[in-house]
């Protein structure tokens, strides 16, 4: 199902809208608890349409960046005042010095974390660089454990249930030359994929980003999205002109 349906075509120029902006989202899919986005900004009004307010959760990010930078708590604080939250309602929302919208595809995490921290009571991070405790901001958010690929599925307990937060670009390796090739073997990535879907009982919510900027381009993003599509048997489709 669509949420914000994707344009007829995927082209070079909406890849440019989205390497020149951090605040543009091109489409939002759902299927059934997976949510599937080309800009990583929208994984916040996914969580806010899936998650209880009350309830506590653990958060794995799977991501070439640790996306943690943020808005301020300030600033988050609107996000409480709007019952019903609609897409349209989440990208309208703006901080306040300077004047733009609240969510880029860097501070998602932080926003939702400064209203709702009882999301993120256990923090996985799989990232290409090991993730520092003592960040520059956001120290806040505690990092329990910096992984790869090869512990998954052991950390996915049934302690509490899991938010599953997946970035394309993850699986994507680039060179000095803007060159991209696959971070991970064949076999580690269908792995990890089958590890993933045997673990559904204990994750309440995935979201899947292509950030097609980070990975060389629609086809690259679009062809590793598919495998996870399939896998969940999800009627996922683009058409990439590019």
């Amino acid at each position: 199902m669509w949420i914000k349906e994707s344009p007829e075509e995927l082209t070079k120029e909406l890849y440019n809208g989205i390497y020149n902006s951090s605040y543009k989202l091109n489409f939002l899919y759902k299927g059934t608890n997976v949510y599937i986005m080309d800009n990583h900004l929208a994984a916040g009004f996914c969580w806010l349409k899936e998650l209880s307010p009350e309830e506590e959760y653990n958060f794995l990010h799977i991501d070439k960046h640790t996306d943690l930078l943020s808005a301020g708590k300030k600033n988050a604080q609107q996000i409480l005042e709007v019952k019903d939250m609609s897409l349209e309602n989440y990208l309208g929302l703006r901080r306040q010095n300077p004047d733009l919208p609240l969510f880029s595809w860097d501070n998602y995490i932080y926003n939702i974390f400064d209203v709702y921290p009882n999301w993120f009571k256990k923090n996985i991070f799989c990232c290409h660089e090991f993730v520092e405790e003592k960040r520059p901001i956001g120290t806040s958010l505690q990092i329990d454990g910096n992984i790869n690929l090869n512990c998954f599925p052991d950390i996915i307990t049934n302690e509490r249930k899991w938010i599953v937060n997946i970035d394309i670009d993850y699986f994507w390796n680039d060179n000095d030359e803007g060159e991209y090739s696959l971070y991970l073997t064949e076999e580690v990535f269908e792995k990890f994929i089958d590890n993933l879907f045997l673990t559904l009982d204990n994750i309440v919510v995935i979201t899947i980003a292509l950030s097609p900027v980070a990975c060389g381009g629609w086809r690259n993003a679009y062809n590793i999205t598919q495998k996870f599509s399939d896998k969940f048997n999800l009627d996922f489709e683009l058409n990439i002109r590019e």
